[in-house]
């Protein structure tokens, strides 16, 4: 009967605190709380150890790709419904799970509580059902909470970019991307711009290519990395004599479709190694086709980072990347 009490009262403030939610109703709630690649999980507790949890732990708890040491794609903070306080409701990703629905149904909100918030809720009848559908869209539900982490990272950058570069960007090329003020250029040529940022233990990098778009084959994952390896060893120079940078083939690259704001792109992840130095990391490339300019354009970041754990810092290059946006001309009303 407590637990029944309790929940009736989670209920009833989830009605009331949720006027909020939407675009409108974000102007006047309270910033977020919670840190990056954090999911707070609300749920009674007799579920943590069943099937249904497992199988949302193994989605979004899976190692992410392309990283040189084992890190999650997210941490889950766990709470049952009674210790869901005011506080609590305040977290940026949010993760509710309810049993004894009507029917089994995942539902998506935003902006219940807190600005930039974003909440999935997980009802079922029957667990089995519920699995079948988190294993059904998986990738969907995990880019989710991804996709919400890269747009808070890339409203941040927004407000501390280099404007210069950003219109030139838009004047001289036809587009927009967003990189703060504290990436230094380092290289520049009419097809090739290299930047770097640079912070105690950690450098992250950044370059933009482009080329004439001829073939379909340009996009393929061999032509890729033949690419990334030629204009690395070109560029990117280690410490000593004669080193150079190069993709770590020997372990796993992965190569997928990317719809960056109804944009398609090709993801490259993978490892990098330094030739001649014993130093490494990881990077994450994107290649847009320019269609109107009839032009590929190649973005990559990179990252040597060997004190700290290192997903945050590639989710803010990603972000970065992701950030392009094409000036399309608009089209003339007959």
């Amino acid at each position: 009967m407590m637990y029944m009490k309790n929940f009736c009262l989670f209920l009833i403030g989830l009605v009331l605190w949720s006027c909020g939610d939407g675009e409108k109703g974000n102007v006047l709630l309270p910033g977020n709380s919670g840190r990056y690649g954090e999911i707070l999980v609300v749920a009674d507790s007799s579920l943590w150890d069943s099937p249904l949890f497992e199988s949302l732990t193994e989605l979004y708890q899976a190692p992410v790709k392309a990283l040189p040491q084992v890190e999650p794609t997210f941490k889950f903070v766990k709470f049952r419904y009674e210790d869901f306080s005011p506080i609590l409701r305040l977290h940026k990703n949010i993760i509710f799970i309810e049993d004894n629905a009507e029917k089994t149904v995942i539902t998506e909100r935003q902006n219940i509580w807190s600005k930039d918030q974003y909440v999935l809720t997980f009802k079922f009848n029957k667990p089995k059902e519920l699995v079948s559908q988190i294993k059904k869209n998986g990738n969907y539900l995990l880019d989710y909470f991804i996709n919400a982490d890269i747009k808070r990272i890339q409203a941040s950058q927004r407000k501390a970019s280099q404007g210069g570069l950003n219109a030139k960007l838009k004047q001289q090329k036809g587009y927009e991307l967003i990189i703060p003020r504290d990436f230094t250029t380092v290289e520049e040529s009419k097809q090739f711009t290299f930047m770097r940022r640079e912070k105690p233990n950690l450098t992250q990098c950044l370059f933009i290519y482009e080329e004439d778009y001829v073939s379909k084959d340009q996009l393929s994952k061999d032509y890729l990395l033949n690419l990334r390896d030629s204009l690395s060893e070109l560029y990117v120079e280690g410490e000593a004599v004669n080193s150079y940078m190069k993709t770590e083939r020997r372990a796993p690259v992965y190569l997928d479709v990317q719809n960056v704001e109804d944009q398609y792109a090709m993801r490259l992840r993978g490892l990098w190694k330094m030739v001649g130095e014993f130093k490494g990391g990881s990077f994450v490339s994107y290649t847009y086709v320019d269609t109107e300019r009839n032009k590929l354009i190649n973005i990559e970041g990179f990252l040597y980072c060997p004190k700290y754990k290192k997903r945050f810092y590639m989710q803010e290059l990603e972000a970065i990347i992701r950030s392009l946006k094409f000036e399309r001309t608009p089209i003339a009303k007959k």
